[in-house]
């Protein structure tokens, strides 16, 4: 860099090359060529041997030639059925049109006007959010009465755990 000599000394040292890297003995070999030359064979005896054998067996097991039983056949899995795609895709459909049925089912039941925690003007309802999880109904009741009478003020909660996720609906009377 042209003017890097002009630099404090703190700031030069950045600029100063690294050191050298250490010695090492050559290996003498090509790391990447293997030593050990492996041996492969063709797989098409191997079949043979084994089409013999289940040729030669009953479905128990059990040879036909000699009359021995094969130690393998009792640590052999038993066989799983398994769906093929267009089963899985079909069961998969059903399923969606089962679910979205069920859905249009319950959107017709629904009345909002017999809900009883829907009840009350939208007009004259806040949300407030971000609210600590330890206010209560009483800190947030003194809080909003100096802005006018409260008609409803609840605080959403879990009705699982009973936690509140931090959520308050505030209704104003007029």
């Amino acid at each position: 860099m042209v003017g890097t000599h002009q630099l404090p000394p703190n700031l030069l040292k950045l600029f100063a090359p690294r050191p050298p890297l250490p010695y090492s003995k050559p290996l003498g070999r090509d790391p990447d060529v293997s030593i050990h030359k492996k041996h492969i064979s063709c797989v098409s005896p191997l079949l043979d041997r084994l089409k013999l054998e289940a040729a030669s067996t009953n479905e128990d097991g059990v040879n036909q030639e000699n009359g021995e039983k094969d130690p393998l056949v009792d640590r052999m899995p038993p066989e799983t059925l398994t769906d093929s795609m267009q089963v899985r895709f079909e069961r998969r459909q059903e399923e969606r049109r089962r679910r979205k049925e069920e859905q249009l089912a319950r959107e017709e039941n629904y009345d909002p006007k017999q809900d009883p925690n829907a009840t009350g003007d939208p007009y004259r309802t806040l949300f407030i959010s971000r609210l600590s999880y330890e206010v209560t109904e009483s800190d947030l009741k003194r809080e909003f009465d100096m802005y006018g009478p409260i008609d409803k003020l609840v605080i959403v909660k879990n009705k699982l755990t009973g936690k509140s996720p931090g959520v308050c609906v505030h209704t104003v009377r007029t």
